[in-house]
């Protein structure tokens, strides 16, 4: 069981949805970035890769589970894009980004180390381990908290 990942990942988002929801409001439709995003397209997208990480945990612990999990390619600004995310209320998007990895968070307590090693395949790439997988989720969401707030303290939330 993942109960001290759960934990950290918890403190860290609920940390993070604080000062993120202390953003200057003028900012939250500025697009900047790598993707050229503004901030609620940001956090749309951290929901996205939420959305799919709990998919994958649930998935490779299904009891008739066997084998590889094969997730379909993620193309982020499609997602981001159709879901309209840029035009979302900046405090609904938080509290659905928090809830999301609360679910993440309580899933996490009930995965063994039996399905972090289940290989998983996202598109064409070769499958790695579903541990990866939740590794690169977690770095990705401090890579992108502290995009949208240069000052946030990014803990150990692995």
């Amino acid at each position: 069981m993942q109960n001290d990942q759960a934990k950290t990942l918890i403190r860290f988002v609920r940390e993070s949805a604080d000062r993120l929801a202390g953003l200057d409001p003028t900012i939250l439709d500025a697009k900047a970035g790598p993707q050229g995003w503004n901030p609620k397209q940001t956090i749309g997208h951290l929901i996205d890769l939420a959305t799919r990480h709990q998919h994958a945990l649930v998935a490779a612990a299904a009891p008739k589970h066997q084998g590889e999990l094969t997730l379909p390619e993620h193309d982020a600004q499609h997602w981001v894009n159709h879901q309209g995310y840029e035009h979302g209320d900046w405090n609904q998007l938080l509290v659905f980004w928090l809830a999301t990895n609360f679910q993440i968070a309580q899933t996490l307590a009930h995965t063994t180390d039996d399905h972090f090693a289940t290989p998983v395949r996202v598109g064409d790439d070769p499958p790695v381990g579903l541990k990866f997988l939740h590794d690169t989720y977690v770095d990705l969401l401090k890579q992108h908290t502290q995009e949208l707030d240069p000052g946030l303290d990014t803990p150990d939330a692995d």
